[in-house]
């Protein structure tokens, strides 16, 4: 049974885990390359101006987006 089924089981018959929830998303974060933190970082942008750096972009260059 994988880690997903394990979290999926309970939540289909109600079952609230929050905790067990919270360890599959801590763990998916760690051997993920492509991690959370880049939402983090457009939602700084959006909200308070902060800048963002681009993964695509290997100069390490500072942006900001007009969000509408």
């Amino acid at each position: 049974m994988c880690t997903v089924e394990i979290i999926n089981l309970p939540l289909r018959h109600a079952f609230a885990l929050p905790v067990m929830g919270a360890v599959i998303q801590y763990l998916f974060g760690r051997i993920t390359a492509e991690s959370w933190t880049a939402i983090i970082q457009a939602q700084r942008d959006y909200f308070g101006a902060h800048t963002y750096q681009r993964k695509d972009d290997p100069t390490g260059k500072s942006y900001h987006t007009q969000w509408t």
